[in-house]
């Protein structure tokens, strides 16, 4: 019988070993496919017994983890004189996905809490819940929506371009390179940078009669709502922070031409 060789011996050993390896590396590299939140339904009653907290509002910022839900109407379990609520934010899929802006029933941060979404971080209303809500809880804070009122309407960009100009209640307004026709059911983003250039423009703050307007730099989402208004979000740049600010504005055109 022939004798292996000690270099054989090594050189099996080492494609083992390497097959090993790549196999090892392979199944690292591979994507984790996130498993769905498993969990049991319970009635509204037992929700409610178990939640420590219940309050209807809006989440002001998100930090760190760190979740501020400012109080819209007080349920269960908060002061009088307490306005806003913390709660660290999980990051498993029986956890909520909490966005700055949005407004909520909170019980909970994850399934089945019973927490439920009112209205989105683009302004969108989700009628269901709210009446839900409204119903069960005797909370008509559900339908207090705190998205500024105001207008979009056609106008002329600098280089006699198409745009729109967005005027709120309270002064804030902006001025986007864009026309209506690229306004969809879906979110539409614009990077407001005061670039001459189509899908530009700049946020613009009016807020006292009789003094000049100031601007500043920013994002933009704007979508068609069902009924027919116009719905987005605007994200004001202030030095290190971002100040929201949720719209849901109506449509009007102006006769005129651009050219």
């Amino acid at each position: 019988m022939p004798r292996i060789q000690p270099a054989a011996v090594f050189s099996v050993s080492c494609r083992r070993t390497l097959l090993l390896l790549a196999i090892v590396l392979f199944s690292a590299a591979m994507p984790v496919r996130a498993e769905a939140c498993k969990f049991q339904e319970r009635p509204l009653a037992d929700k409610i017994s178990a939640a420590p907290v219940i309050a209807v509002g809006f989440l002001e910022t998100i930090e760190n983890g760190l979740v501020t839900l400012r109080v819209q109407q007080a349920i269960k379990g908060i002061a009088p004189e307490q306005q806003t609520i913390e709660f660290e934010m999980g990051q498993t899929s029986c956890h909520h996905r909490f966005v700055a802006g949005q407004r909520w029933l909170y019980m909970g941060t994850g399934y089945p809490s019973g927490s439920m979404l009112l209205e989105d971080e683009y302004a969108r209303r989700i009628d269901e819940n709210i009446a839900f809500v409204e119903a069960e809880f005797s909370a008509p804070a559900a339908r207090q929506s705190l998205a500024a009122s105001g207008t979009l309407s056609n106008s002329c960009a600098p280089w006699d371009g198409a745009a729109l100009s967005l005027k709120l209640a309270d002064g804030t307004g902006a001025h986007i390179y864009s026309g209506f026709g690229e306004i969809g059911e879906t979110p539409r983003s614009f990077t407001l940078d005061h670039k001459m250039q189509r899908g530009s423009g700049q946020i613009i703050f009016c807020l006292e009669e009789g003094k000049p307007c100031t601007s500043a730099q920013g994002m933009i989402y704007l979508h068609r709502a069902a009924n027919g208004e116009i719905e987005g979000r605007l994200e004001i740049e202030e030095g290190e922070h971002t100040r929201l600010k949720l719209f849901r504005v109506r449509e009007e055109h102006n006769q005129q031409f651009c050219g």
